[in-house]
């Protein structure tokens, strides 16, 4: 407070000189005393101020003036106020005033009037509401964030909460901020977690954990968490987890389920990774090989499976190469076996595919093998039966409906002579005409020949089979005397016994047969023993008489007197005379009922470990789907721990930017004012791609197809890049031919490597783009002269995490390896040396290839 006028002469001297506009305003209203500042600051004069007081109040901005007027009609109030209020220049300029009057008082304690200083704060005003810009947009993006973030006082309260860290917690923002988090979690002091905290709070050090934590609700939840200490208290950086650890649980679940199918088939599996090493073996592999999976764990496969061709004896290249070579399932050729451990051979048939992972990479080959040397043995059986008519010693032919002899074997090759030719070829025509069997004897050369025509209408021909007679005529009467020592051989066996002769009638039954048979005696066995008004399709008789087959086993099913189904086995073998011609049958009839029965329990219990089967298949594909998507979260996990390392430097940067705007406040350079929200931008931005990179990696990829041209494509891409002057762009991009694709996803994928290569050539150099048409393809090149790729990154450069910079988490090729995938298309090092690096896009210009969405 001034109490004395002694000061007036000091204080006009020192206010004309000071950067602020002074005045002095007396009881009445009027102004004694205004600085020349006043000019610079309001466009008026202190002239003009004087001469006309209202100006005080005329200057100041309509929104303003209300409550500022009637400030000063108050001047007589003995208190100090300050006020920040707008005024507006001649000019139209409209600028911020900070407005601080106190009262004067005399000797005597009478007031004198009031001292005013103004000071122009527009720049500073400004600054202000662009740090709360910043700090807002600064605040969306942490909203914005799937990670939680999180600051935690001294006193444990909540001091910022982001949307995903309240979510995480169960809990809204308001929720938690101010709030202490022992009041929030009763109960959470107790937890490992809380200590790990306390530990970080007091000694200041930072630390990365996962945690399981359980909410009041009895819910549980995990989650990894990077804690940096701060001015505050701590800084906790949160990721949710918890179906990353239930995937994991599952996976482990499912490896299990996964080994024990497999140990459980009925194929041999071996699994091995890309070096052809053994991973994994079932119980019928180790059978088969003769070697246990502990002992062949990690070993080459060539080593434990080794196979050669069984006719050449030479080595059989190895399968898993292959696959490896061609990505693609491969089989076996025929004649291979597998040598066992003990020098055992064994046939097999195998086939091996690739095992590939998320991104499409092999990562092993699993080999599937059976032992086939009983379908070898059935195979060697089919052959010896396909060369039987051939080896019949009777007469066999197949003659087509107009006569044409479409078969005839050795034995039939004398009945071909014309006279015999024209008796077969009209009981051929009589046969197709009736559609019925029909047996006709010929003489030839004082022989009789009993033929059989069987008829297929369907196909236009007729079976001819003959047998010769002549001597089974002469034998009836010794038959007689055979039968009788048969039926003294036979009466003791334990099965059915029937002697049916060559016009197959039964002739003769035993004991056990009798029985039920007696009545049958001297009928047709058709008739007898099936109820039939023809002869049966495979009768065991007919083939005994017709084509001298020495035993014949074929099964019937015919139902009893109750209607139950009663299966029975025939067992047919020829009589002969003393001279081997063949003169009746003999069929053994046996009761194989009850193991019919058994074989239908054992294919419906086969038929169930075939659903059994198919189901577990259809799981163990399902694993591997949940298997993909659980490596992408592992992936997603690992990039947890680098986040909160990548997001510091930039965070750091926007906070000690802004603490500087704050120190400095109005009396900072503008020119230092600029570069620190340059500063904050960079540091925005740098968060941004982070984010998005992340983002972009984690989600589907979904192609928005519109039509554009290779040199359109191109042209936009380096529109798009700012290009140094050292470094010299040759687009040979002129294709105009429309393609079909995601324009905008393509863009960045040529953004991306035309940045990579600018980064690679900071002393200057050239970037080369061209394209070209190949087998349907689209192919795309961009070569630099940089100093190239060192040849250990080229394999895993399009891999998640890979980078050869000093900054960046190495996700921009990885990006652009899915959406050209997605285009049905790749991208691969073409070449890379010490003089440069070529990279080949390939896009397929066939829209059908275009793959909607990669997970």
């Amino acid at each position: 407070m001034v109490t004395s006028r002694e000061g007036d002469l000091e204080f006009h001297v020192i206010a004309d000189f000071l950067f602020d506009w002074e005045y002095w305003i007396a009881p009445d209203g009027k102004l004694l005393f205004v600085s020349p500042s006043c000019k610079r600051i309001t466009g008026y004069s202190a002239e003009e101020f004087i001469s006309n007081p209202k100006l005080l109040t005329e200057i100041i901005h309509p929104d303003d003036k209300p409550w500022i007027a009637e400030h000063f009609g108050n001047v007589t109030k003995a208190e100090m106020h300050t006020y920040d209020f707008r005024i507006v220049k001649p000019n139209g300029e409209v600028r911020w005033i900070s407005h601080a009057c106190q009262p004067v008082f005399g000797e005597k304690g009478e007031f004198l009037g009031r001292r005013t200083s103004n000071r122009d704060v527009t720049d500073r005003k400004e600054a202000e509401k662009q740090t709360q810009a910043w700090e807002s947009r600064f605040r969306e993006t942490l909203n914005g964030l799937l990670e939680g973030f999180q600051i935690i006082g001294r006193d444990w309260r909540y001091i910022y909460v982001n949307e995903a860290a309240a979510k995480q917690g169960r809990a809204t923002v308001n929720q938690l901020i101010g709030k202490k988090m022992t009041d929030v979690y009763p109960g959470v002091e107790k937890t490992a977690m809380f200590q790990k905290l306390q530990k970080c709070m007091d000694e200041k050090i930072s630390l990365v954990m996962e945690n399981e934590f359980l909410f009041p609700n009895g819910e549980r939840g995990w989650f990894e968490l990077s804690v940096q200490p701060v001015a505050e208290g701590i800084f906790v950086l949160s990721q949710d987890i918890t179906q990353r650890k239930k995937a994991e649980m599952e996976l482990a679940r499912s490896e299990r389920r996964w080994a024990a199918t497999l140990s459980s088939i009925g194929d041999a599996v071996i699994a091995t990774d890309t070096d052809a090493h053994i991973t994994f073996m079932n119980h019928v592999a180790e059978k088969l090989t003769g070697w246990t999976f502990s002992e062949a764990k990690q070993k080459p496969l060539q080593e434990v499976f080794r196979i050669v061709n069984e006719k050449t004896r030479k080595a059989v290249k190895n399968p898993v190469v292959k696959v490896l070579e061609k990505g693609v399932i491969v089989g076996l050729a025929n004649h291979t076996v597998l040598i066992r451990k003990n020098g055992d051979e064994t046939p097999i048939d195998d086939s091996g595919a690739p095992i590939r992972g998320d991104s499409g990479e092999i990562s092993g080959v699993v080999l599937v093998f059976r032992d086939i040397s009983e379908r070898k043995k059935a195979e060697e059986e089919i052959n010896n039966l396909a060369k039987f008519p051939e080896e019949d010693p009777n007469p066999v032919l197949r003659v087509a409906e107009n006569g044409k002899i479409l078969y005839a074997n050795r034995a039939s090759k004398f009945f071909l002579q014309n006279n015999e030719l024209s008796q077969i070829t009209q009981n051929v025509q009589k046969t197709i005409q009736t559609g019925r069997r029909r047996t006709v004897e010929f003489s030839h050369k004082e022989k009789t020949y009993l033929f059989t025509f069987a008829p297929f209408p369907k196909e236009g021909y007729v079976n001819v089979y003959g047998i010769d007679i002549t001597e089974s005529k002469e034998k009836d009467r010794e038959l007689i005397q055979e039968k009788k020592k048969l039926d003294a051989i036979t009466q003791s066996l334990g099965t059915g016994v029937v002697v049916i002769d060559k016009d197959f009638k039964i002739t003769w039954i035993n004991k056990l047969a009798s029985e039920e048979l007696k009545e049958f005696l001297g009928k047709k066995c058709y008739s007898a023993l099936h109820n039939r008004k023809n002869m049966c399709s495979k009768c065991g008789v007919k083939k005994v008489f017709e084509r001298g087959v020495s035993i014949d086993i074929h099964q019937c099913c015919y139902a009893d007197s109750n209607g139950h189904p009663q299966w029975i086995e025939l067992i047919a073998t020829p009589v002969k005379d003393e001279t081997g011609n063949v003169v009746s049958a003999v069929e053994v009839v046996l009761d194989i009922t009850e193991k019919k029965d058994m074989q239908a329990k054992l294919e419906e219990y086969s038929k169930r470990l075939e659903m059994l089967v198919d189901t577990r298949t259809k799981q163990l594909e399902d694993v591997q789907l949940r298997l993909i998507k659980s490596e992408r979260l592992a992936a997603i996990g690992e990039l947890a721990g680098m986040i909160g390392h990548d997001l510091r430097n930039p965070l750091s940067g926007i906070k000690n930017s802004a603490y500087f705007l704050k120190k400095k406040g109005v009396a900072i350079e503008p020119k230092q004012f600029s570069e620190m929200l340059q500063t904050i931008d960079r540091c925005i931005e740098s968060s941004n791609k982070i984010i998005n990179d992340l983002l972009d990696y984690s989600r589907e990829i979904h192609l928005e197809i519109n039509e554009t041209t290779p040199q359109r494509l191109v042209a936009k891409s380096l529109a798009a890049v700012e290009v140094p002057p050292k470094v010299k762009i040759r687009n040979r991009v002129t294709d105009r031919y429309p393609i079909k694709v995601d324009e905008d996803k393509l863009q960045r994928v040529f953004i991306n490597l035309i940045k990579n290569a600018i980064d690679v050539l900071p002393n200057g150099g050239i970037i080369t783009l061209g394209s070209a048409q190949n087998n349907g393809c689209l192919e795309f090149r961009i070569t630099d002269n940089g100093c190239g790729i060192p040849k250990e990154v080229v394999p895993k450069l399009f891999a998640p995490l890979v980078t050869t910079k000093a900054q960046g988490m190495g996700f921009g090729l990885a990006i652009c390896k899915r959406i050209l995938e997605a285009h049905g298309g790749s991208i691969n090092v073409e070449k890379t040396s010490k003089k440069g690096t070529t990279f080949l896009i390939t896009i397929p210009t066939n829209a059908n290839n275009i793959t909607q969405a990669i997970v």
